[in-house]
């Protein structure tokens, strides 16, 4: 176990996100996992214990994302917000808007 977080419970049910500050001296893909042990109570109720993701470590100086979605969501913006304030990261949007038309966000001109 690498690092080992306290959350208190509370009443009802609820969902929050954890950060987790790590650091790898090899570059390539790394794979995480955050497992949940949550006390013994007779009225607590745990869906998943476990959540896996896989991290490619790499000395890129610029990682660009394209997005491409098929209609309009609240998913582009979201992954904006989470992407914006890493400096390294690059996110592009095309959305089909309709059978001839798309909607580019962030798209960079030809020179850069």
């Amino acid at each position: 176990m690498h690092r080992k977080k306290t959350v208190h419970a509370g009443k009802g049910s609820r969902q929050w996100i954890e950060n987790f500050q790590l650091s790898e001296e090899a570059q390539g893909l790394h794979n995480y996992s955050v497992q949940l042990l949550p006390p013994d109570l007779a009225n607590l109720k745990c869906v998943n214990l476990v959540a896996n993701t896989s991290v490619r470590i790499s000395d890129e100086k610029e990682l660009r994302v394209l997005y491409i979605q098929g209609a309009l969501t609240w998913d582009y913006k979201f992954v904006n917000l989470a992407m914006r304030d890493d400096p390294m990261m690059k996110l592009t949007g095309l959305t089909r808007t309709s059978k001839q038309s798309v909607f580019r966000q962030n798209v960079e001109s030809a020179g850069n």
